[in-house]
């Protein structure tokens, strides 16, 4: 959506529920489709505004005045589907590796 994310504050990275390797492979790129392929909610989206730090480099003139993600109403979705199922089971197998790796 055009907007820079400091995802290394608050441990992000330790707390987000698809762990950390779905986050740092997208490191330094637009992750725009990614987000919304996986149909995050506004409550996603609410956790991730607390991570805005500014704006890509040449964004539209709107998203400069930006300081929150869109939401799935400005947007016209509303999640769900066969993308947040999928969602859903990577976040739970990336849990599962997780816990997994600690053993």
């Amino acid at each position: 959506h055009g907007l820079v994310l400091d995802l290394n504050k608050e441990n992000f990275l330790g707390d987000h529920p698809g762990g950390p390797d779905v986050i740092t492979h997208l490191a330094g790129k637009d992750a725009t489709q990614d987000f919304e392929d996986i149909s995050h909610g506004d409550a996603a989206r609410d956790w991730a505004n607390k991570f805005i730090v500014g704006y890509k480099e040449g964004a539209p003139e709107e998203t400069k005045y930006r300081t929150t993600v869109p939401t799935q109403a400005e947007l016209g979705t509303s999640g769900g589907g066969a993308a947040r199922t999928w969602s859903c089971l990577q976040c739970w197998w990336q849990s599962l590796r997780q816990l997994l790796s600690t053993l």
